[in-house]
């Protein structure tokens, strides 16, 4: 019994270290935007940055992959410049401290998709040179 009782430790470690590593390894903010959204994102390469301050969050997200990106662009993107979209947008960045040189510019080719539901909005601008997608989050 005496040397039972060193093993229950060293399990539950074992156990919650391979759980974590599941989380984490199969966990991406592409599958928490379509949980939440309904939007169809493919996973991310990676998260290029990533800021959040009283519930407003704004990330980065870069593709590389040819394959990943032909998926992108089978989204219902809006192809037009939008003052009132790129205004909402700047509003909320405008309340996050985010790095400068992490400053979406509405001067670029962008496409967007905007929804808004229960009290929150997404903003989404895809800059097709940059392979990047600038995700904008508010709770309103």
């Amino acid at each position: 019994m005496k040397k039972l009782i060193p093993i229950i430790p060293i399990v539950a470690l074992i156990s919650v270290i391979g759980i974590s590593i599941f989380l984490f390894t199969n966990n991406n903010y592409a599958k928490v935007i379509k949980n939440q959204w309904g939007i169809n994102l493919t996973k991310e390469d990676r998260i290029v940055y990533s800021v959040s301050k009283n519930k407003n969050t704004y990330q980065i997200l870069k593709y590389n992959s040819d394959k990943k990106i032909e998926k992108l662009n089978e989204l219902d993107w809006i192809h037009e410049d939008n003052e009132e979209i790129e205004n909402g947008a700047q509003e909320i960045l405008n309340t996050l401290e985010y790095k400068e040189e992490y400053t979406l510019y509405f001067n670029k080719d962008y496409s967007y998709i905007y929804k808004e539901k229960n009290n929150k909005a997404i903003y989404l601008f895809y800059i097709k040179a940059e392979k990047q997608i600038y995700v904008i989050e508010k709770q309103k």
